[in-house]
């Protein structure tokens, strides 16, 4: 006479429900990983505004520190002069865009004879990669 043996229990995992862990795992890795380079690319970004921004503060002070120039054209100021540039970068990233005139009512490109005084000069920075741009207009005032 054979004596039956005891029932294990056969609580385990099935292969499909393997199959499924395995799945699920693999999208949550993915969209992980997808998120961390968001965050990467956002952060470069991010990065480059602020130097450009640093660099766009000292451009608007060097062209405050500038001499006026009567009738003066987008090349009479040097904004790029006295400023320290990030590793990678060139004066040409640093320009002035336009200067317009004051005509006793409004900023515009009007002809500047005579001299109206007031000058709103435009800076803009742009990153070396082009990512980046900042600008900021600035008056500067004769002041004889």
């Amino acid at each position: 006479m054979t004596v039956p043996r005891p029932v294990r229990s056969e609580a385990g995992m099935t292969l499909v429900e393997l199959l499924m862990a395995v799945a699920i795992m693999g999208i949550a890795v993915v969209s992980i990983v997808a998120a961390m380079g968001t965050s990467i690319i956002g952060t470069d970004h991010h990065r480059k505004q602020a130097q450009a921004h640093t660099v766009l503060l000292s451009a608007v002070d060097s062209i405050k520190s500038q001499a006026y120039v009567p009738c003066a054209t987008s090349s009479s100021y040097a904004p790029a002069t006295g400023v320290t540039l990030p590793a990678g970068w060139t004066a040409s990233y640093v320009t002035v865009q336009s200067v317009t005139y004051w005509n006793g009512l409004t900023f515009g490109p009007s002809a500047c004879s005579p001299d109206p005084k007031l000058q709103l000069v435009k800076v803009q920075v742009a990153t070396p990669d082009g990512r980046a741009t900042e600008s900021v207009s600035v008056v500067k005032r004769n002041p004889s």
